[in-house]
């Protein structure tokens, strides 16, 4: 967890080259830390209390209890660009 300007974030380095992952550090759902969370084999950062799982631009890409056919919601997380100096 990264604190930038009163607001925390989960960043995430990853070792398959891409940039690092940084999303705003509360699940949409329950609000729960998502750097208490883990990264999918996908490249998501999934929410370790209900296993919502979100994308580097902050977008809902799995959500383990919905449906079989339903459809994500707009569930969604703030972004944030990460760089490595």
């Amino acid at each position: 967890r990264v604190t930038l300007f009163d607001d925390d974030y989960a960043v995430v380095l990853r070792s398959d080259g891409q940039p690092p992952l940084a999303l705003r550090d509360a699940c949409p759902h329950r609000l729960a830390a998502l750097s208490e969370g883990r990264l999918t084999e996908q490249g998501f950062l999934q929410c370790a209390y209900h296993g919502w799982a979100f994308d580097d631009s902050g977008a809902c890409k799995a959500i383990p209890q919905l449906p079989a056919g339903g459809s994500l919601a707009s569930a969604c997380t703030r972004a944030a660009t990460a760089v490595v100096s």
